[in-house]
């Protein structure tokens, strides 16, 4: 440009006027900020000092409860190695006194709820608890390791949840024969009443929150004032319990959540696992209180000091930007002339960095101005007249469309002037030159009075044009614009050649109007693609539909297409996208789908209920005797919690069951994929309690479940089991049933030198009511004498059977002589209140019994002996006369 820009520049009104400063204002601003941190280390120093006190005092409570529990450990260590070193297992006498030993033992160990001897098998060989012994434990987790475990190694089992209910753990020691090959296992389950109350010491404030918890993070016993879930998982990330486990530390003094949601707590962590008792796994004991109750009184403190902080420093503020306003106004006023200037000179600078130039044309003056700009990109020197013969340099193959878009903004049709095309040079050829403008004054009349735009050129443009041309026709497809306006008229302003195969129309069709295009798709798919543009232009979102097009060249195709809307100042939408053939992909998909369809069909025929669940837990296949067996609708959505929740209304056994499966899903994963077969009793769809033997396999992060329902074959079972051990006339126990009863309670009474008491009782003359009444009648005898009978058995342990014929015994543990008496009486008097006639009876003319009574004394050497002396004093008490009782001393009627 012509001159130095430096002249174009007014003189520097502000030159000597000093901008206002902020120096002073930046120290006062220091100094404030300076105390503001003095007051926040005060604080800090403070909290810290708090939280201090507050974890010695957590640190001293946790080392004295470690401690306690520690010495526990050891006298159970030291009471399982006895145990473990106990004679031949194998011997019953011997077991007879481990029995006693054992129950002795757990009495005097207020830490200790049960001890047990189990033998290489798993079978509770030896117990201090009657009710356990005989059970199998073999498949329990900690047998297993038990069996590759060595010898002074002092297990610690999972949490569980024992038969007396809780949580507890159990410890145990291997046992091992004379050969030092393993012979079982001794195990003490823990009281989780003697631990808790442990725990309740450390509670000195209503915030604290103390608990035990196994090494793997499952926590088994907690104490705390406010509803606390005792059996949560603490090993997860981030938790207090990962952090200290992850520390490696005896003793942690940690800040965080106890769980993920829950508020943090500063928590003390104590790891229990002397070295001298070799434990497989630790006890993490946990002592914390409230991070926000420990604080309370110092947040206040805080809040009060930083409010009053914050105010003065607002007053202070305000002030200062008062005063500096003041000062600013006087220099912005001063320094506005001199903005000015320098705006209009960068605006000429611009014009000339970016090859542009300005063409303005008046109505009035009838001009046309073009800035230097034009002479330069067309060659021609600053006095040549080239701008007055604009119209003549346009390229012939340009001039008349141009000149008609012109045309059509000067008229008011078209809002917006612009147009790229060629002008000739000084050295005759081509440049493509890119106008654009607008009318920005018009007449009364309507006339253009006033005309601007600008000029630059486009031919790197237009060349970069070319070369993305080539590039969309080597792309598979069409590249397109496509443009709908207000008025219904829709047309293709771009479309690369691929138009031609995927429409079979030429791209000067598809520019002139989108109706050919539309005519190509096929009838059926048309509203459906209508309704889509539709949507796409109203609410802007991406549009992306797949549908099929009538060629008449290839015949019927399909197509998917993807294009994003742009709305144009216009109120028109206009689309930029593509869209190719995917007939051959939308074939396989569609074998596809029917093979899938064919396979659901195969699956909902099977025998057996079957069920897809996908890795978000829900069900997305259920076959017709899943829906038959559970109660859901097949309409509507299933997840896994929601089958969890219906089938199992006890939430402590949902958990437990929840837990087994998800724990059989991932060994199935991590191994052959096939979830094993597990009997559960279930809620069906009507309601009942069935039996589903549950399975399926795994596939990925899904898993395919199979339920077959084994109620009948459970219930012919228990039949089974029914007609083993109860008698099918009277309903009552059998022979077989009280003999081992009988065996059970004469050991128990042995051990615990408890009481117990066997009654015989035989009906009198009853073969003469056989003979009278007939068998019939004798079997209904039968069954009513046994119920009157049971009836006077008020206790859940005492056994009524049918020992034989028309004969009745009853065995009734801790039971003494004068209770027996008393029960015998009981006994006669009901017979005689039931008043059945019997006119064969020599004594009555009504149904009556005879009873023998034989009580545990000194002098009882066995079971058989008690036996023998209860049917001894029947025979006493029939040679007596019958319709009495007889207990050796007294003679009851």
């Amino acid at each position: 440009m012509p001159g130095s820009t430096a002249a174009l520049r007014p003189e520097n009104p502000t030159g000597n006027l000093k901008k206002p400063g902020f120096l002073g204002w930046w120290w006062l601003m220091i100094a404030w900020a300076a105390i503001g941190i003095l007051l926040g280390a005060s604080l800090l120093a403070e909290r810290r000092n708090l939280c201090a006190d507050e974890a010695r005092r957590l640190e001293l409570l946790a080392g004295s409860v470690a401690s306690t529990i520690t010495e526990e450990l050891a006298s159970i260590n030291e009471v399982l190695a006895s145990i473990a070193h106990q004679p031949d297992p194998d011997d019953p006498h011997a077991l007879e006194l481990l029995n006693t030993r054992l129950t002795t033992l757990a009495e005097a160990m207020p830490g200790v709820r049960t001890l047990a001897l189990l033998n290489a098998q798993g079978v509770n060989i030896a117990s201090s608890r009657e009710s356990a012994l005989s059970f199998d434990f073999s498949q329990r987790s900690y047998f297993q390791h038990a069996r590759h475990a060595s010898a002074d190694t002092l297990i610690l089992s999972e949490p569980f949840k024992p038969f007396m209910g809780g949580w507890s753990v159990l410890l145990g020691r291997v046992v091992t024969d004379s050969d030092g090959q393993f012979a079982g296992m001794a195990a003490a389950i823990l009281d989780p009443d003697r631990f808790l109350g442990l725990l309740k010491i450390t509670h000195f404030a209503p915030d604290t929150l103390t608990g035990l918890t196994h090494g793997n993070g499952q926590r088994f016993l907690v104490y705390s004032s406010t509803p606390t879930a005792i059996d949560a998982n603490l090993a997860q990330p981030g938790t207090i319990f990962s952090r200290h486990r992850a520390s490696g530390q005896t003793t942690s003094v940690l800040e965080g959540s106890v769980l993920p949601g829950e508020p943090d707590r500063l928590m003390v962590m104590h790891t229990i696992a002397p070295d001298s008792l070799a434990m497989d796994n630790p006890l993490v004991l946990g002592i914390g209180r409230d991070l926000k109750t420990i604080f309370a009184a110092w947040h206040s403190k805080a809040w009060q000091l930083g409010l009053f902080y914050s105010l003065a420093a607002i007053a202070l503020l305000f002030g200062i930007l008062h005063l500096q306003r003041r000062r600013q106004l006087l220099y912005d006023q001063l320094a506005f002339s001199e903005q000015r200037a320098n705006l209009e000179t960068r605006w000429r600078l611009i014009m000339e960095a970016t090859s542009q130039g300005v063409w303005d044309w008046q109505r009035k003056t009838r001009t046309s101005y073009f800035s230097p700009q034009w002479n330069t990109l067309l060659g021609y020197d600053a006095s040549h007249p080239a701008s007055s013969q604009w119209k003549s340099l346009i390229h012939p193959e340009d001039r008349e469309n141009t000149l008609n878009n012109l045309k059509l903004h000067l008229e008011g049709q078209l809002d917006f002037f612009e147009s790229t095309h060629r002008l000739r040079c000084r050295n005759g050829h081509y440049k493509w030159i890119q106008f654009r403008g607008r009318v920005i004054e018009r007449s009364q009349s309507g006339k253009p009075a006033h005309f601007i735009g600008t000029f630059a050129d486009a031919t790197e443009q237009h060349l970069q044009q070319l070369q993305r041309d080539l590039l969309a026709e080597n792309v598979p497809g069409m590249l397109y614009q496509f443009q709908s306006n207000a008025d219904g008229h829709s047309f293709f302003p771009y479309t690369s050649n691929g138009v031609q195969d995927i429409y079979e129309v030429s791209p000067e069709q598809a520019f002139a109007d989108a109706a050919l295009v539309f005519q190509r798709i096929h009838d059926d798919d048309l509203d459906r693609v209508r309704e889509s543009i539709l949507h796409s232009a109203s609410s802007l979102d991406i549009w992306q539909c797949e549908y099929r097009v009538n060629l008449p060249g290839r015949g019927e195709r399909w197509l998917s297409g993807y294009a994003r809307p742009q709305r144009l100042d216009s109120g028109d939408t206009l689309w930029h996208g593509y869209i190719h053939d995917i007939t051959d992909t939308k074939h396989q998909a569609m074998q596809l789908q029917e093979t899938g369809r064919v396979l659901q069909h195969l699956m909902g025929k099977m025998p057996i209920g079957l069920a897809m669940v996908n890795e978000e837990n829900q069900f997305y296949f259920r076959n017709h005797l899943f829906n038959q067996y559970f109660p859901f609708d097949p309409k509507q959505p299933l997840t896994m919690q929601m089958w969890w929740e219906t089938i199992y209304p006890d939430p402590a056994f949902r958990q437990q069951i929840s837990q087994f499966w998800d724990d059989e899903i991932l060994r199935a994963r991590a191994g052959d994929g096939i979830i094993p077969g597990q009997e559960l009793r279930v809620v069906s769809a009507e309601g009942s309690e069935r039996i589903m033997l549950i399975g399926g396999i795994t596939f990925g992060e899904q898993f395919l479940a199979t339920f077959e329902d084994r109620t009948e074959h459970a219930q012919k079972q228990e039949q089974l089991h029914s007609m083993a051990f109860f008698d099918a006339l009277t309903g009552v126990a059998n022979r077989r049933h009280f003999d081992q009863s009988l065996e059970a309670e004469w050991r128990r009474a042995q051990r615990q030198h408890l009481p117990l008491t066997v009654m015989m009782i035989d009906i009198d003359f009853f073969k003469q009511y056989n003979d009278i009444y007939g068998h019939p009648d004798g079997d209904a005898c039968l069954r009513a004498v046994a119920q009157c009978i049971k009836a006077q058995l008020k206790r859940s342990h005492d056994l009524l059977a049918r020992y034989g014929g028309e004969e009745f015994v009853c065995l009734l543990p801790d039971c003494n002589a004068d209770s027996a008496r008393l029960k015998a009486q009981e006994v006669l008097r009901a017979i005689a209140q039931l008043a059945i006639p019997h006119k064969g009876s020599q004594v009555s003319e009504h149904l009556t019994i005879s009873m023998g009574i034989a009580s545990l004394s000194p002098d009882t050497q066995d079971s058989g002996q008690l036996m023998a002396l209860a049917d001894y004093n029947l025979y006493q008490a029939k040679h007596n006369g019958r319709n009495r009782a007889n207990d050796g001393q007294d003679l009851l009627c």
